[in-house]
């Protein structure tokens, strides 16, 4: 387990539908399959995740989604054809900085790609101040992937994701390494 039943509880009221082919079993596979690597990263998920108050395994989760938490990112830590780095991909062309250089899998990456969701949350909550605290916590893990104009609807909160299974994906894959 990554991070501990408090650290992760909002995961609790999400209910994913996982991939858009095979649903929340193949996003549970897909976690199983990067397990060994999210286990090696487990204090700096909890780390970053207890500073800036975003669940643990969620942190683990988006980097299995991005980068299979490093094994698909090249010797130097780029993926997304070198215009990301890291196992949580940091956009070189929306970054003006890249923090954690070299270190794909450092303190210093994690902290800047969290801090820029953590961002998105605060967005997401004031665009969206009706819907609940861990929907919007989902639309933020969208935005990641989209960015914040294209979060409109709960219902369409993956329409425009990469596969448009993005935060539904992450979502299974966090419970799976919470415990859940």
């Amino acid at each position: 387990m990554i991070g501990d039943n408090q650290s992760n509880s909002i995961l609790l009221k999400l209910n994913p539908t996982g991939k858009k082919v095979g649903g929340v079993q193949a996003s549970i596979k897909h976690a199983k399959d990067n397990e060994s690597r999210a286990i090696e990263l487990k204090s700096v998920f909890e780390s970053v995740g207890n500073a800036l108050k975003i669940p643990p395994a969620l942190i683990a989760a988006m980097a299995c989604r991005e980068s299979d938490i490093g094994a698909s990112l090249d010797i130097n830590g780029y993926g997304d054809n070198k215009h990301a780095f890291g196992i949580l991909q940091c956009d070189i062309r929306e970054n003006t900085i890249i923090a954690g250089k070299p270190n794909p899998k450092g303190l210093a990456h994690i902290t800047q790609a969290i801090t820029r969701l953590k961002d998105y949350t605060n967005t997401i909550s004031n665009k969206h101040p009706s819907w609940p605290i861990e929907l919007q916590l989902q639309g933020a893990v969208a935005s990641y992937n989209y960015g914040t104009k294209n979060c409109q609807s709960i219902e369409g909160i993956d329409s425009g994701t990469t596969n448009g299974d993005y935060s539904n994906d992450i979502i299974a894959t966090a419970k799976y390494y919470a415990g859940y």
